[in-house]
C-alpha cells in the first residue's frame, strides 16, 4: 500500500510539469492497427491487429517484448483481432471482427480457425466453469454470445446496444459495456439487467467487487459504481469533469490506481482512492487502442499505427 501511494504521487508530480512519459520501448510491427496486447507470463506475450475486413495479424514473443513473430491461422476468411482471451485450461482465443475466432492449445504456436455463426464484432470474453460468453456487436445491434470451450455456438442473447466490454467478480457477479448501456448480473451470466449508465459509448470496464465497478467512454467519461450500478459518480480530471477525450480502455495497475488509455496518443492516471484521475502527457500521436499491464513497473501498449510500446511508470 505504501509503495502504490508513493508511485501515485510521483506520476501525478509528473502530469502537473507535462513531464514526457517515460518510454522504455518503441516498435514499429505492422503497416495496420493493433488492437490487443497481452501478456501470459513475464516472457511470453500476444499482440493483435490487422485489417477488418481482409487481414489477421497474431504476434508473439517469448523474450519479454524484444522480438515477435508472426503467426499464421490456417483460413482464408481473414479479418482483425480484437481481443485474446485465455480460457481456465489453458487455451488461447483469438477473437476479432465479423465472428473470426482462432484457437490455441501449444501456447500461441499453432491456431486453429473457428467461426461465430452471426459474423458480429467480438470485443470481450468471460469464462464461467464450462461456459465462455462473447461480449459481441455490429450495426447498432449487440449480443450476449455463449460458447463452449471448442468454440461452439450455445445459445445468443440480442440486445439493442452494441456490446464493448465483459468482465466477472468471481463466477456470481458481474458487468458488461456497452454503447450508451452497461448491464450487470448476479447469477452467473444466466439473466442480465441494465443499471443507470448511459449517454456514452462505453468502451472498457474494470470490476473491483460485487458491488463497485468502473467505465470508461468514447465520449470521455470515467465513471465509478459503489452500489452494484443503481448510481455512478464521474471520476473527473482534478476537479474538473472533462469530456473531450475519447478513451478505450482501462488497465488496473493494483488497489489504488488505474490506467485509462485512448486516442491521440492520450494516457490517464486514475486515483481509485478519491475518484480523480489526471493526464499524463501524450507519448505519441496514433491512437492507443490497447495495452495490459505487463509488470509492477511497466505497461505495454499497441496503436492505430501499428505500433509496440512499453511505457516505464
Amino acid at each position: 500500500m505504501k509503495h502504490s501511494f508513493i508511485l501515485l504521487l510521483i506520476i501525478v508530480a509528473a502530469c502537473g510539469k507535462k513531464t514526457p512519459s517515460n518510454i522504455v520501448v518503441q516498435k514499429n510491427l505492422s503497416d495496420n492497427e493493433l488492437y490487443t496486447v497481452t501478456y501470459l507470463t513475464d516472457s511470453i506475450g500476444f499482440i493483435g491487429g490487422g485489417l477488418e475486413y481482409t487481414l489477421d495479424e497474431i504476434y508473439k514473443t517469448t523474450d519479454a517484448g524484444a522480438t515477435w513473430v508472426k503467426k499464421a491461422v490456417s483460413t482464408n476468411f481473414r479479418k482483425s483481432i480484437r481481443r485474446f482471451f485465455v480460457q481456465n485450461n489453458g487455451t488461447i482465443m483469438a477473437l476479432g471482427s465479423s465472428g473470426y475466432m482462432a484457437l490455441s492449445k501449444d501456447t500461441g504456436e499453432t491456431w486453429v480457425y473457428k467461426q461465430l455463426p452471426n459474423y458480429t464484432d467480438i470485443r470481450d470474453a468471460i469464462q464461467i466453469k464450462d461456459t465462455i460468453i462473447l461480449a459481441v456487436g455490429k450495426s447498432t445491434k449487440g449480443f450476449l454470445t455463449y460458447i463452449d470451450t471448442n468454440g461452439n455456438f450455445i445459445k445468443e442473447e440480442t440486445y439493442h446496444h452494441e456490446m464493448t466490454g465483459i468482465a466477472m467478480n468471481g463466477h456470481t457477479n458481474g458487468y458488461a459495456s456497452a454503447y450508451s448501456a452497461v448491464l450487470k448480473t448476479t447469477d452467473a451470466g444466466q439473466t442480465w439487467q441494465y443499471t443507470t449508465a448511459k449517454n456514452d459509448i462505453y468502451k472498457s470496464l474494470l470490476v473491483l467487487s460485487n458491488s463497485d465497478a468502473i467505465i470508461c467512454g468514447y465520449d470521455g467519461s470515467i465513471k465509478r459504481t459503489t452500489d452494484g450500478g443503481d448510481t455512478w459518480l464521474h471520476i473527473k480530471n482534478s476537479n474538473a469533469l472533462t469530456t473531450t477525450y475519447r478513451w478505450n480502455q482501462l488497465i488496473q495497475l493494483n488497489a489504488n490506481i488505474a490506467v485509462v488509455i485512448g486516442d491521440a496518443g492520450k494516457i490517464a492516471l486514475v486515483n481509485l482512492r478519491d475518484n480523480s484521475y489526471n493526464i499524463i502527457s501524450s507519448i505519441i500521436a496514433a491512437d492507443i487502442l490497447g495495452g495490459c499491464k505487463k509488470n509492477s513497473s511497466t505497461i505495454a501498449l499497441c496503436c492505430s499505427n501499428g505500433e509496440y510500446i512499453e511505457l516505464g511508470l
